[in-house]
């Protein structure tokens, strides 16, 4: 009787957790669903948007501005990244510049008459 107690139990148990896992599932599958239509939207708007941009540039006579300004962004990050790589093997040969000197120092005290 014990025995078969707990193992209704325990069905009960797992029952009561796949129903949860099911429900959740559900959850996201309809979020899914709702993210799926907000990015079509959002890439149409997206489209409308810089056919607009465009027109405006045409008539303003400044074709392929915005594209422009988006390359010069990139190359400006890239150049940030370069630069401080470039100042970080500065500082790198600043110590080592400092630690010859050291030495040196050190080699002159040692061979000065006494």
């Amino acid at each position: 009787g014990d025995g078969v107690a707990m193992y209704v139990a325990r069905v009960r148990e797992r029952g009561a957790a796949f129903k949860a896992a099911r429900a959740e599932l559900d959850a996201l599958r309809t979020e899914s669903g709702v993210l799926a239509f907000t990015e079509a939207a959002v890439s149409e708007r997206e489209s409308a948007v810089r056919e607009e941009v465009g027109a405006m540039e045409r008539a303003a006579g400044v074709q392929g501005f915005t594209d422009a300004a988006n390359k010069l962004n990139e190359v400006s990050q890239a150049k940030a990244g370069v630069d401080q790589q470039k100042g970080a093997a500065l500082e790198e040969l600043s110590k080592i510049i400092a630690e010859i000197q050291a030495s040196i120092k050190e080699r002159k005290a040692a061979l000065a008459p006494r």
